[in-house]
């Protein structure tokens, strides 16, 4: 029987007593969230003060980054999107979806929250500050005037929702749905003037002396103030919306779908200078600072570039494969607590999964009690498990992100504003023991009868237990994310990578050279600091993903368990990794194989595996891409990967590092092929592109108007392409050419170009056929190799491998004549590869990585 528990407070008392009932009550909030990663839904709007970027998100969230995308600070605004921001110099207003249609303040210095503004009926879009001001406009079709964070005024000129509002001079302007832009005097809120041009105010940015305004049929207008009048003209026809735009001196940004375009204002008229491809999903806010233009889009994503056009950065997405981990050690087991709602349990002497349990949200932190697991989740619920079945579950109002173990029956947990006391008797019940109004308790600790608080706003408490009375010591701007007593001294760490140490006499602040900074593990007197890598004394350790939480084995000094970010747990002897576990990786979608074999995943991650002494050892999970991975390639030392994402990704091989995204796909990048120093990338937009892998540039561009499913080339200036539609396709310098072959989908092509020039191309596809083309495309021999779909050609050695969905790999001569049949799979291929230096073919039935001898395979 499943216990489903809530929550039931008595108004009598301030914290009163909290038991388990065996029913489910409703309610009618919703549960904040807390986690200190990037984000994962679309970047609403990007604010800034010149120091620092400032998005909000369709995650509910407002984070902070640095000029570098550095998360710096994270706070859950809303119980619906984060729609919109504005910045004074002392606050940061956050604007609600509905059905929150809720203002939210917060102190700029620290992200404590301060205020809430209710006075909208509807979604909140646009918010901007005026000293003592702040305006707000949304879908109720109204501006609400807010003088020190009360109710003024209610402004009702416009009859759609309201989307953008800007101070202009002495004028509030705003525009609505149906393009209704108006200017009311900032003095007295009076009518001034009313424009009506026809379609959605999507931007608003002001230039110099004017203010430009970008609408949702690609129209870009100018208004100027002339004496005591309005005037505007229309500056820009594009042919798409204008989603957002910004301004730096005579300069204008324009994003459209996923580019920026860049004018120049020059007597009056608007000049394009460039195009600046910087996003592959449509560009959602825009922002220019110095000589940097940052770019968010609806995946979650924040980009930036330089003005002239160059890559610079791009922010870490949310971790979906997080975790938390402790280890048992009266089952000598690991736990591990994931983003994915997975409790996992391994053996440690194994290294096998023992059982999992899904508790249906995400894992926010993992202890043991006596003969139980605890949860804490993203939504609240706190979740008793034991021998991977659920026991009992307790429901609180938020996000439950931390605790501190005093004894097995008896735990303080931590949520927004709350330190809650959980405690077993013959029962778990749970009761909040304190408050603190609008933080985040994000660390906590305990030295007798004081607990000692960390919160998210960087503020350190201690809570004496005794009188029930909590006192700040100290803060600093950065959230915390452990205390600790060392040695008689109080160690408050930070997200960061600063910590503060208290004597008893005095603070000192230093620098911990890990930034950011997620987790602290004290062993003995030994701090083991993760987060952009492993810190333990003198020694550290980088890994390809950020690692979140450590555990150190007790009984074996040596031995410590770290969970990166892209889920896989490192188990570590004298700070250097010795073996992996990996509960969290998606279906394999293609393979890549040389010397290593690198797998693409259908959720979007890259694996890397090492083939030693006959068996596979996997060396490093990239996570980066937002959808599945459809093809691999290498370049020297660097992994390169297409997604349906629309992008391209290259990593070092040596560190896993993510170096760069491609952004020029419009559609799906299905087809990769490294000839030289070019890569050439084919996508579902009907584009084939070459890169030159130097300096990344564009080579060239070539609209085939097909979907490539695959490249073959022999030169860094000519391509072959096969095709979704059947057709095949050569692009070169001297222009394009195409030959239909197939009433379907052409899946793959090889092809072999000999010492003399000759040039023999293989394609095949949905009907079994293999076709063999000249370099011109004439036909030269068609036969038919399976009575499935063959889903990949290989040539080695003189002879052609086919792979079918017939679930067999066929063997033909150089006359095409088969000369032999492989079976011997158990499940279905799904994909395939060759390794000539490792002389094996590498397949796959989308879980298991299968490998087979190459020689005995064509031999038999």
């Amino acid at each position: 029987m499943i216990v489903i528990v809530r929550l039931y407070e008595m108004k009598r008392s301030p914290f009163p007593a909290i038991f388990v009932f065996v029913i489910l009550l409703t309610t009618l909030s919703f549960p904040l969230d807390f986690v200190l990663f990037g984000h994962k839904d679309a970047v609403w709007e990007l604010q800034t003060d010149g120091n620092l970027i400032y998005s909000v998100s369709a995650d509910e969230t407002l984070k902070v980054w640095s000029k570098e995308l550095v998360l710096l600070n994270t706070v859950t605004t809303h119980s619906s999107w984060a729609r919109c921001v504005a910045l004074s110099d002392k606050y940061i207003a956050v604007g609600g979806y509905k059905p929150d249609n809720e203002i939210r303040v917060y102190d700029k210095s620290n992200l404590k929250f301060l205020y809430t503004l209710k006075g909208h009926t509807a979604s909140v879009f646009t918010l901007s500050f005026y000293k003592n001001y702040l305006f707000s406009g949304g879908s109720d079709n109204s501006i609400l005037v807010w003088k020190d964070f009360k109710l003024f005024k209610r402004l009702k000129y416009h009859d759609a929702w309201v989307r953008k509002i800007v101070v202009f001079g002495d004028f509030l302007v705003s525009g609505d749905e149906n393009g209704r832009v108006v200017f009311s005097n900032i003095a007295d809120f009076s009518l001034v003037k009313m424009f009506e041009l026809g379609s959605m105010v999507n931007a608003m940015s002001i230039m110099e002396s004017s203010l430009i305004v970008g609408t949702a049929n690609g129209t870009v207008y100018e208004f100027q103030i002339v004496g005591r009048d309005v005037k505007y003209r229309k500056v820009l026809s594009l042919d798409s919306p204008v989603e957002a735009i910004d301004s730096q001196g005579n300069y204008l940004y324009v994003s459209q779908l996923g580019s920026v375009f860049l004018f120049e204002k020059k007597a009056g008229s608007f000049k394009k200078m460039r195009k600046i491809n910087v996003s592959p999903s449509e560009v959602s806010t825009l922002k220019v600072v110095g000589a940097t233009i940052f770019a968010g889009n609806r995946q979650g994503e924040i980009y930036s570039y330089s003005i002239t056009g160059d890559y610079k950065a791009k922010s870490p997405r949310h971790f979906f494969s997080s975790a938390k981990i402790i280890k048992s050690y009266k089952n000598n087991e690991l736990i591990v607590a994931r983003e994915n709602g997975n409790v996992e349990n391994y053996s440690i002497q194994t290294g096998l999964l023992k059982w999992s349990y899904n508790i249906g949200t995400s894992a926010r932190f993992v202890a043991e009690a006596k003969d139980e697991i605890v949860v804490g989740s993203g939504s609240g619920k706190l979740f008793l498990l034991k021998g991977g079945k659920l026991t009992a579950s307790i429901v609180t109002e938020d996000a439950l992100i931390s605790y501190l173990k005093l004894k097995d029956n008896l735990f303080y947990v931590g949520s927004l504003g709350k330190v809650y006391l959980l405690e077993k008797t013959d029962r778990w019940s749970i009761k909040p023991v304190l408050k603190l109004e609008g933080e985040w308790i994000t660390a906590l600790s305990y030295s007798g009868n004081v607990i000692y608080i960390g919160t998210n706003a960087g503020n350190v408490y201690t809570f004496d237990t005794k009188n029930g009375k909590a006192s700040r010591i100290y803060n600093y701007p950065s959230c915390a994310v452990s205390i600790l007593m060392v040695n008689s001294s109080l160690y408050a760490f930070f997200f960061d990578g600063k910590y503060a140490i208290f004597d008893g006499k005095s603070w000192q602040l230093k620098n911990s050279e890990i930034s950011p900074l997620y987790s602290v593990y004290l062993s003995g007197k030994d701090l083991i600091l993760v987060g952009n890598g492993i810190k333990i004394k003198d020694k550290s350790l980088s890994f390809e993903a950020p690692v979140l939480d450590v555990v150190k084995d007790e009984k074996a000094s040596n031995v410590l368990y770290a969970v990166l970010s892209n889920g896989v747990v490192v188990e570590l002897t004298n700070v250097m990794p010795s073996r992996k576990f990996s509960g969290d990786i998606g279906k394999i979608s293609t393979i890549y194989a040389d010397d290593i074999i690198v797998c693409g995943h259908e959720d979007g991650k890259v694996s890397v595996w090492k083939y030693v002494g006959g068996k596979l050892e996997l060396s490093m999970v990239l996570d980066d891409h937002a959808d599945s991975v459809k093809k691999v390639v290498r370049y020297k030392d660097t992994v390169i990967s297409a997604s349906n994402d629309r992008t391209i990704k290259f990593w070092d091989l040596k560190t896993g590092k993510l170096k760069r995204t491609l952004v020029g796909h419009t559609g799906y990048v299905w087809s990769l092929f490294v000839v030289g120093d070019t890569l050439i990338s084919g996508g579902w937009d009907g584009k084939v592109l070459f890169w030159n892998l130097k300096d990344y540039s564009l080579k060239a561009i070539y609209d085939i108007k097909f979907s490539a499913t695959d490249i073959w080339s022999y030169s860094s200036s000519t391509a072959y392409i096969s095709t979704l539609e059947g057709y095949v396709v050569s692009v070169s310098n001297k222009g394009i050419s195409s030959l239909k072959l197939s009433p379907q989908t052409l899946w793959t092509i090889e092809g072999v170009a000999d010492g003399n020039g000759k040039v023999r191309i293989y394609t095949a596809g949905w009907d079994g056929r293999v076709f063999v083309l000249n370099e011109e495309l004439k036909d030269i021999k068609s036969f038919k190799g399976h009575n499935s779909t063959i889903f990949k050609v290989i040539l080695y050695d003189g002879k052609i491998i086919t792979a079918g969905s017939d679930n067999l790999l066929k063997v033909w001569d150089e006359n095409y004549n088969s000369i032999g049949t492989y079976s011997d799979f158990r499940q279905s291929v799904l994909s395939i590869a060759l390794s000539k230096s490792l002389g094996l073919i590498i397949t796959t039935d989308g879980k298991n990585i299968l490998t087979t001898d190459v020689k005995s395979m064509i031999n038999f």
